[in-house]
């Protein structure tokens, strides 16, 4: 899996390689009635300069998905059921 950075509240947080996202899963209460989790994607701390927020003290850019179905792609990685290999040189949809 891919690594990730972002800010939060002033500091750059770094998230390691195979394993560190799915470590990195927190509870998003932002949205009531809806049962979300997310988890950094890539770098964030570039939307700095491209959405000029350089007062911003937190910066994320992330993916929000039902509680449950992070953790169901990591038994299912874990399990080798999926290659990551696969989805990057895939060029069609079946």
């Amino acid at each position: 899996m891919f690594s990730a950075r972002y800010l939060n509240h002033g500091t750059v947080v770094q998230v390691e390689p195979n394993g560190g996202l799915l470590d990195s899963v927190r509870d998003m209460d932002f949205l009531p009635g809806f049962s979300l989790e997310g988890y950094p994607n890539r770098d964030s701390t570039v939307y700095e300069n491209v959405y000029g927020i350089n007062e911003a003290t937190t910066i994320i850019r992330g993916t929000l998905r039902y509680k449950g179905e992070t953790n169901e792609g990591a038994i299912i990685s874990f399990l080798r059921l999926v290659r990551y290999e696969y989805f990057c040189t895939r060029t069609t949809l079946l």
